[in-house]
């Protein structure tokens, strides 16, 4: 019993250091407005505003799955407890993925408003606008981080059952 509540506060001890590490980087990357109403991300020319939540929640995923990742792979993935936390962890970041990816998906389609307001213009005129690269750029970068977290969620359930069929033989 004792050594099932240690397990338990050892893992409520790395999740708090994810979030402490992710509070950090997020005050380093955002300054004293990273955690105001809205987010405003200044890329090239480009400029988005998005809910908090929707940059700080698979940024804090991101950052514990790599922590729980590390931490496990030293242990060889031996670990039960750890190994449910880090595949929840990994599908939890693999669904905020997706939503951010819906979200700039709606940037690029044309979901958006251009200031000041580009409506006198011909439709043929203002289709130009929605390709935008750098969107387009941000999109691709998080499906190839979905398809890494899907490879390293693979390799570590292999792992995983490798290490429970050795142990049952």
């Amino acid at each position: 019993m004792q050594k099932s509540a240690n397990r338990f506060l050892m893992e409520v001890i790395w999740l708090a250091l994810s979030l402490g590490l992710t509070v950090l980087l997020s005050l380093l990357i955002g300054g004293r407005t990273a955690f105001s109403n809205t987010v405003d991300i200044h890329v090239g020319d480009t400029y988005f505003i998005l809910e908090p939540f929707r940059v700080w929640l698979p940024l804090f995923l991101l950052i514990t799955f790599l922590l729980y990742f590390i931490k496990e792979f030293r242990y060889s993935f031996q670990r039960t407890g750890s190994n449910r936390v880090l595949v929840i962890i990994g599908i939890a970041l693999i669904i905020a993925l997706t939503l951010l990816v819906s979200t700039f998906s709606g940037f690029c389609s044309g979901d958006w408003t251009v200031y000041p307001p580009l409506s006198a213009l011909k439709p043929e005129k203002t289709q130009g606008l929605t390709q935008d690269p750098v969107t387009k750029s941000i999109i691709n970068f998080f499906t190839v981080l979905q398809g890494v977290v899907l490879i390293m969620l693979l390799f570590v359930t292999f792992r995983w059952g490798a290490k429970k069929q050795a142990g049952n033989i």
